[in-house]
């Protein structure tokens, strides 16, 4: 096999964006429905900026914000305009509850459906203690689990 079949046959990143609905409601209690546009599938660059959270020790340091800020966009609403991106600074100050909505959206485009249903059936294991028990599942970490074995 070729590097070139390698990638021919899905090697390569998706680009593009989907549009998400986000649904939210804020602490007053009053709903709001807005859009997203999303990445169609993270990059190698995408996921280590993200990850780089880890060794953060400022106000960045949140990898929610982080991937708000990297893979979502605000979508206009219907009087037009472009996408606006979502700048670090401001993602790192939204609530939990905003940015767990637009992660939401962003877990419909760019989460794998075979990933999604993989840690669907990992959560239903018993786990040891102290491990996460996070519903959703990197597919880099899925490809580590399978070639261990």
């Amino acid at each position: 096999m070729k590097l070139q079949d390698l990638l021919e046959q899905g090697g390569y990143v998706q680009t593009g964006y989907e549009k998400r609905p986000v649904s939210w409601t804020n602490d007053d209690g009053k709903a709001f429905a807005f859009f997203v546009i999303v990445k169609k599938e993270m990059s190698a660059a995408d996921s280590e900026f993200i990850a780089w959270a880890l060794k953060e020790t400022d106000d960045n340091a949140s990898m929610l914000a982080r991937r708000v800020h990297r893979l979502a966009r605000f979508a206009p609403d219907e009087t037009g305009g472009e996408p606006e991106i979502i700048p670090l600074a401001v993602a790192v100050k939204m609530k939990p509850s905003l940015l767990a909505a637009i992660i939401k959206a962003i877990d419909g485009v760019v989460i794998p459906q075979e990933t999604t249903e993989q840690a669907e059936k990992n959560s239903t294991r018993p786990r040891k203690s102290g491990t996460n028990s996070s519903r959703t599942v990197s597919a880099v970490g899925q490809s580590r689990k399978q070639s261990k074995t």
